[in-house]
C-alpha cells in the first residue's frame, strides 16, 4: 500500500508540471495568435501603402517591413511546434504513468493477480453483464489448506513463497477472460464468464491436481515443505443474485470441500441437491 501511495504523489506530481506546462503551450499559442493578428495588419497596412507608393525607396520599405514581421512570424510558430511537440510527449508519458499507477493500484503486490479491490470491480461488471444478456457465470473460491501451519512451523517469508507458488498455477488457468484474484490471505478467487458447471469442475480440477503434484522447497535453507494442497468451491449465477449472494454460496461450497477432508472441489449446486 505504501508504494501504491508513494506511486500515486508521485503521479499527482507529474500532473501537475504537465499542467503547468500545458499552461506554458497555452500562453504560448496565445501569443502566437496575436502575433499572427499583428501580421494580418502589417500586411493590410503594406496593402495600403503599395497603392500610395509613388518611389523605390518606399517600395524597398514596405518590402524590408513585411520581410522583418514574416521571419518574426516564422520564428514564434517555429517556437511554438517545438513547445507543442514537447508538450505532447509530457502528456503521453503521463498517461502512460498513470496507467501504470492505476494497474499497480488494482494488483496483489505479493502474486501480481488482481488484488481485493480490483475482483470486486470485475465481479460488480460481471454481474451487470450476465444480468443484462442472460450468459451464463461462474465464481470459484480457493483457499491453500493448512496455511498456517506454514507459517507458524517455517515463517512468513516461507508462507509467501508458497502463495506465490499457488497464485501462479491459479494465474495461468486464470488467464483473460478468465479473472483470478487473489482475494485476501491464503483465499483466491476466479470469475468464469460464459463457462458451464462442467467447464469450472474440469479447470478446478487442474489447478488442485498441478498445486499437489510438486513438493515444494524452502528457499532460504532447502528444507522440504511437502506438498502443498488447495480446496476449493464454486457457485452458479443465478438470475436476480446479487454479488454478494454469488460469493456467500461459492464460500459455502468451499468451507464444505473443507469439512470433508480439503484437497477437493464442490459445487454450491451439488450442496442444493443433497439439502
Amino acid at each position: 500500500l505504501g508504494a501504491v501511495t508513494i506511486s500515486a504523489g508521485f503521479a499527482v506530481h507529474r500532473a501537475g508540471d504537465a499542467a503547468s506546462t500545458l499552461l506554458e503551450r497555452a500562453d504560448a499559442i496565445s501569443r502566437a495568435h496575436k502575433s499572427q493578428a499583428a501580421y494580418g495588419q502589417t500586411l493590410d497596412k503594406a496593402a495600403s501603402s503599395l497603392d500610395a507608393a509613388g518611389d523605390g525607396d518606399a517600395l524597398k520599405t514596405i518590402v524590408g517591413g513585411l520581410t522583418t514581421a514574416t521571419r518574426r512570424v516564422q520564428r514564434e510558430n517555429e517556437t511554438l511546434e517545438k513547445k507543442l511537440d514537447v508538450s505532447t510527449r509530457e502528456v503521453a508519458r503521463l498517461r502512460e504513468h498513470l496507467e501504470q499507477v492505476r494497474r499497480d493500484a488494482m494488483t496483489d503486490a505479493l502474486t501480481n493477480l488482481a488484488n481485493r479491490k480490483a475482483f470486486d470491480e470485475h465481479l460488480a461488471a460481471a454481474r451487470e453483464h450476465v444480468e443484462a444478456t442472460g450468459e451464463s457465470m461462474v465464481l470459484a473460491v480457493l483457499d491453500v489448506d493448512h496455511f498456517k501451519r506454514f507459517n507458524d512451523t517455517w515463517g512468513h517469508q516461507t508462507g509467501d513463497q508458497v502463495l506465490r507458488y499457488v497464485a501462479s498455477v491459479i494465474g495461468r488457468f486464470g488467464q483473460t477472460p478468465r479473472i483470478a484474484a487473489r482475494y485476501g490471505g491464503e483465499e483466491f478467487a476466479i470469475i468464469f464468464p460464459g463457462e458451464s458447471p462442467t467447464q469450472v469442475q474440469t479447470a478446478l480440477e487442474a489447478i488442485r491436481k498441478e498445486i499437489a503434484s510438486r513438493s515444494l522447497r524452502r528457499r532460504s535453507t532447502n528444507d522440504e515443505l511437502g506438498a502443498v494442497t488447495i480446496s476449493a468451491g464454486f457457485a452458479v449465477h443465478r438470475a436476480g443474485d446479487a454479488a454478494s449472494t454469488l460469493l456467500e454460496r461459492a464460500d459455502a461450497a468451499l468451507y464444505a470441500s473443507k469439512r470433508t477432508g480439503r484437497n477437493r472441489v464442490t459445487s454450491a449446486e451439488a450442496l442444493d441437491r443433497a439439502a
